[in-house]
C-alpha cells in the first residue's frame, strides 16, 4: 500500500472523528463509545501497518498514546473537561503522529511558510490540545461580550474597566527596557531570555507605577521610537499588549464567569447542571467558596482549613447524588449555576489550527522574540 496514501487516510480518519464528535457533543452533549473506540482502533491498525511497511516498530509512538491518556485522564479528573474528551483525545493520539504530517500542502503568508515546523512537534494531540485552547478564548470572550450586552448590563462597567491603558504603557515600556538590557547582556537562548524578559520587565513596572517615574519614562521611550522611525512597531505593540492584558483583566475580574453563570432555584437544579463555585462542608454548615485561584493558592500555603470538598465544579457535572445533598442541606434557595461549553466543536478547530498553522508554540514565541 503507498504510504502517502495511509498518511492521507489517517489525516482523513482523524478530521472525520472530530466533525462526527463535534455534531453529537453539539446535539446532545455526548460523545459516543463507538466513535471514540473504533476511532483508537483504526488508529492503531493503520499506524501499525504504516511502520511495517517501513520496517520500523516505533515505541515511542506506542508510549505516546499512554502519555496522552494519561494527561487527558488527570484533567478530567481535576474536572477541566469530562471524560468523553478523554477518550477523544486518546482516539486522535493514535492517528495523529508527526510522519503523517508530510502530505499536507504548505503555502506562504507575508514570506512565512505554513504549516510552521509542524512536522517537529514528537506529540502532535498536545500542539492539538494548546490550538483548542487558543481557539477557544476569542470565542468565549465574544460569548461574554454578547451575554453581557443582552442580559447582564451591570457588568458594563466592569467591562470598560478592562481596558487600562496606563497598565498597557507600562507594561509596554517595561518590556522595551527590559529587551535592550538583554540585548547588552549577549542573551540568546529563546527560554532563557524569555524568563528574564518576564523577571525584567516585573521590576521595571513596580519601579514606574510612581507617577513622576513613569511619566518621564514613557515621553523618553515615545520619542526615541520617533527618532527612529519604530513609531509604527510601537503602535502594533500597543495594540496587541492592549487586547492581551484586556483578556487578562476580564478573566481575573471574575467577568467571564460572573457572564456566563445563571441564577437556579434549588429545587430546579438538575443532574449535569456545574456550579459556578466549589461547595464545602466546615464547621457543621455547607457554604460555596467564591475565592479566586490566587486566593485559594494563598490558602493553601498558609494551611488554611476550607473544610471538606462536596461538589467541586468538574465538567461533567452534578451527579444524582449531589443533586439530593444540595436540596435537602444547603440553606440558600438560589443556586449560581455556570453555562457548560461542548469542547468538542474547539477540538475540530484547534484541528484546522492545526494543519494550517502548524506549530503555533513555536510560532509565539518566536513572535514573543520579535516584540
Amino acid at each position: 500500500m503507498n504510504l502517502n496514501l495511509i498518511k492521507i487516510l489517517g489525516l482523513l480518519l482523524v478530521t472525520m472523528c472530530c466533525i462526527i464528535a463535534t455534531y453529537t457533543d453539539v446535539k446532545r452533549q455526548i460523545i459516543p463509545n463507538w466513535l471514540t473506540f473504533s476511532s483508537f482502533l483504526m488508529g492503531i491498525s493503520i499506524v501499525t501497518i504504516y511502520f511495517y511497511q517501513l520496517n520500523n516498530f516505533n515505541v515511542f509512538y506506542y508510549s505516546s498514546i499512554i502519555i496522552v491518556y494519561s494527561f487527558s485522564y488527570a484533567l478530567w479528573y481535576f474536572g477541566v473537561w469530562a471524560g468523553g474528551d478523554v477518550k477523544l483525545f486518546t482516539a486522535i493520539s493514535t492517528l495523529l503522529i508527526p510522519e503523517f504530517f508530510d502530505v499536507i500542502p504548505s503555502f506562504y503568508i507575508f514570506n512565512m511558510q505554513l504549516p510552521f515546523k509542524l512536522v517537529s512537534f514528537k506529540i502532535p494531540t498536545f500542539l492539538l490540545i494548546f490550538n483548542s485552547v487558543l481557539a477557544i478564548i476569542p470565542l468565549v470572550i465574544c460569548m461574554v461580550v454578547v451575554k453581557i450586552f443582552t442580559d447582564k448590563r451591570n457588568l458594563i462597567g466592569d467591562l470598560i474597566e478592562t481596558f487600562d491603558f496606563k497598565e498597557v504603557f507600562l507594561s509596554l515600556n517595561s518590556l522595551i527596557i527590559s529587551y535592550n538590557i538583554i540585548v547588552e547582556l549577549n542573551v540568546y537562548h529563546t527560554i532563557l531570555k524569555i524568563i528574564i524578559l518576564m523577571i525584567f520587565s516585573y521590576l521595571l513596572s513596580q519601579i514606574m507605577k510612581k507617577e513622576v517615574i513613569f511619566s518621564v519614562i514613557s515621553i523618553l521611550i515615545f520619542a526615541k521610537q520617533i527618532l527612529t522611525n519604530n513609531i509604527m512597531f510601537y503602535f502594533y505593540d500597543f495594540v496587541i499588549l492592549l487586547f492581551i492584558l484586556t483578556l487578562k483583566n476580564i478573566y481575573t475580574k471574575g467577568i467571564v464567569k460572573k457572564a456566563l453563570t445563571r441564577d437556579v432555584y434549588k429545587k430546579d437544579i438538575k443532574e449535569g447542571m456545574i456550579l459556578a463555585y466549589p461547595l464545602y462542608y466546615l464547621n457543621n454548615e455547607y457554604y460555596f467558596d467564591k475565592t479566586s485561584f490566587l486566593s485559594d493558592f494563598k490558602n493553601i500555603i498558609s494551611k488554611k482549613d476550607k473544610g471538606k470538598l462536596v461538589c467541586g465544579i468538574k465538567s461533567s457535572g452534578l451527579s444524582l447524588q449531589d443533586v439530593h445533598l444540595i436540596k435537602n442541606n444547603l440553606n440558600q434557595e438560589v443556586i449560581q449555576i455556570k453555562e457548560g461549553l461542548s469542547f468538542a466543536p474547539f477540538i475540530l478547530v484547534g484541528l484546522f489550527i492545526t494543519f494550517s498553522i502548524g506549530n503555533t508554540f513555536d510560532l509565539i514565541i518566536m513572535l514573543v522574540e520579535m516584540i
